[in-house]
């Protein structure tokens, strides 16, 4: 493992103390092909980028197969490192906990900042392994590996501008060029596979997905993965999870708020990063690995995820350096700490230690400069925080809110504004293909006024997760066919584990409804996006229904009782961005509460409200 213990080694010399208490496998970070003096440092990079790279990428998935092929019992295995998120709920590196519970931290205002030494520590070990594959290569080509795996670091996902899954996802096999030459090999990013699967020690023989020996993604009866079916999840939601996306990094100040789905005090805005994490978990495993708490650690896109979810993070620290963790209770706990524990910028981030042998906290952990990387969007040296700022709203516009000449002024108008009776028009088109020009097309992320669908409900109603699918008229009879149904809205993923006996833990979320509305605006539908045309609109067509993991449909009521399921309808005004702003973000109004599109609908609102 990377330590650089050397140059500790030495500082500690010339400081005169006599000794020094090393952690045995700390999380340090990479210090290769970083600039000490101005900060600058490599990429992780997009992998759809990533997998055109050349030897960067030849290295990183030979890096993994060796991490997948390490002994089981090794504390740098592949299974080892997996499970600190989730089962096998037991000590790692002698970080002793007494809860049934992993290490992560979900629930919580930790929860950013406790992914990121936990990914540091992966792409430590992968950076390691491809130091010596690099030095394997032969003499022709052994300068650019050796170079390449200097700078190597790992790649993230995207999915909020692009929610297919990568090509090197999803095939079983893939070719790199190897020391010996190109190869076609077994592809470490299509799943891992236990050696052995420990059931009955590691994990509970009554769990569900015992009989799986791989990891999958949508499995069939066959048990194989469906990543075809995952694809068509990704696509139908990609829409709402880049609107959501946007309308979260360029609206939200509080970082309590943008940071966890737990917290009761949020005032009306429901949207948060972890929601929209677990949304992805649900959509990518589909009753697979990714949808259990447990479970979802060992699949490698959980990697590729939750790096993004770390850029995300990175992101939004860079447009609002001056908001950080505050003191919040833990509502589900961990394997360190009961639930309710107060969590505070200081709070140990177990089990990562430092190289001084001490915790990583949220302290330690609130830069990625500490651990040697940075994304594309967010280059921080040469800078000041308010150029900084500007530079990452440019970016984060240019992905997620292209287009900004796009205004309501440009859709299709009946001339009346007055709203049309759908039932005379039809549904709309497929709501899926609002994607890629479609989007910028449309200007959904720039609209007048902005409409979302707030959720709240006890994450563990069903002891296992399950998902909300909210409609634009009926569903579909087929209920397999509910993830990818040509009129949904949005799936809202609920990420739990499989106990059934998991105490209540009211969680927070929230779908966008601007793809569908300004759609709508699109078809001549809708003149305008004002309150006395939407409500109707939406009081006629919004539907949910519910599945569990594993697709059964589950009645609401089901949710309501033993969840407290509670859905209602919001919306604020926008000044929108103008063309030569791209360096700012629109201006946001107060949000306002309406009642009428899910009065008397099961979950919905109730007059007793009082609103």
């Amino acid at each position: 493992m990377v330590r650089f213990i050397w140059q500790i080694a030495s500082c500690v010399g010339l400081l005169g103390f006599s000794s020094i208490s090393l952690a045995a496998d700390a999380v340090t970070g990479i210090n290769a092909s970083v600039n000490n003096v101005t900060g600058q440092r490599p990429f992780r990079l997009n992998l759809k980028d990533f997998e055109s790279s050349g030897p960067a990428f030849d290295l990183y998935i030979q890096a993994l197969q060796q991490f997948q092929a390490e002994d089981q019992s090794e504390l740098q295995s592949w299974y080892e490192i997996c499970g600190i998120h989730g089962y096998p709920y037991r000590a790692w590196d002698g970080v002793k906990g007494t809860r049934q519970s992993g290490y992560c931290t979900h629930d919580s205002v930790l929860f950013p900042p406790w992914h990121r030494p936990y990914l540091a520590l992966f792409e430590q070990i992968i950076w390691n392994k491809a130091q010596a594959i690099a030095a394997s290569y032969p003499a022709e080509t052994i300068n650019k590996y050796v170079s390449a795996a200097s700078s190597l670091r790992i790649p993230y996902w995207d999915w909020a501008s692009d929610p297919t899954l990568p090509n090197s996802l999803v095939s079983p096999q893939i070719n790199i060029t190897t020391p010996a030459g190109p190869r076609l090999v077994d592809n470490p990013l299509f799943n891992y596979t236990f050696h052995p699967l420990p059931v009955g020690t590691d994990i509970p023989p009554n769990d569900p997905l015992v009989n799986y020996t791989s990891t999958v993604r949508s499995p069939n009866s066959s048990g194989q993965s469906q990543n075809n079916v995952v694809q068509q999840l990704m696509k139908s939601n990609g829409a709402y999870l880049r609107s959501s996306t946007y309308q979260l990094l360029s609206s939200e100040t509080n970082y309590t708020v943008f940071s966890t789905q737990s917290l009761k005090d949020r005032g009306r805005n429901y949207n948060n990063l972890e929601s929209i994490h677990g949304t992805i978990h649900a959509l990518t495993g589909n009753g697979g690995h990714m949808s259990y708490i447990p479970w979802s650690g060992f699949d490698p896109i959980f990697w590729l995820h939750h790096c993004n979810v770390d850029r995300l993070f990175a992101i939004w620290q860079a447009i609002n350096p001056d908001s950080y963790v505050e003191p919040e209770p833990n509502e589900d706990g961990t394997f360190m700490e009961p639930p309710g524990t107060i969590e505070t910028v200081d709070t140990p981030l177990w089990p990562f230690r430092t190289v001084l042998n001490n915790f990583w906290t949220s302290t330690s952990a609130r830069s990625t400069r500490a651990f040697g990387y940075t994304y594309p969007e967010v280059v921080d040296w040469n800078v000041d925080a308010k150029t900084l700022a500007n530079n990452v709203r440019a970016k984060v516009n240019e992905l997620y809110n292209p287009n900004l000449n796009a205004s309501t002024t440009n859709r299709r108008s009946t001339g009346t504004g007055e709203h049309i009776d759908v039932s005379k028009r039809g549904l709309l088109s497929d709501i899926s293909e609002i994607v890629g020009e479609k989007f910028a097309e449309l200007g959904i992320n720039n609209l007048k006024k902005q409409w979302v669908i707030n959720i709240r409900v006890d994450k563990h109603a069903l002891g296992k997760s399950f998902q909300i699918h909210f409609f634009y008229g009926n569903p579909p009879e087929d209920v397999s066919a509910w993830g990818y149904a040509p009129n949904l809205i949005g799936t809202y993923g609920v990420f739990a584990g499989s106990s059934p006996d998991a105490p209540s833990r009211i969680s927070y979320g929230q779908v966008s409804l601007s793809p569908i509305l300004a759609n709508a605006m699109s078809s001549g539908i809708l003149a305008d996006l004002a309150a006395p045309l939407v409500i109707p609109l939406l009081t006629q067509n919004l539907e949910w229904r519910v599945t569990d993991v594993t697709g059964c449909e589950v009645d609401p009521q089901e949710i309501v009782d033993k969840g407290g399921l509670e859905i209602f309808v919001a919306s604020r005004d926008v000044e929108p961005l103008s063309s030569g702003q791209e360096h700012l973000f629109p201006e946001h109004g107060t949000w306002q509460l309406h009642k009428e599109p899910t009065l008397g609908k099961i979950g919905g609102v109730s007059d007793l409200l009082g609103w």
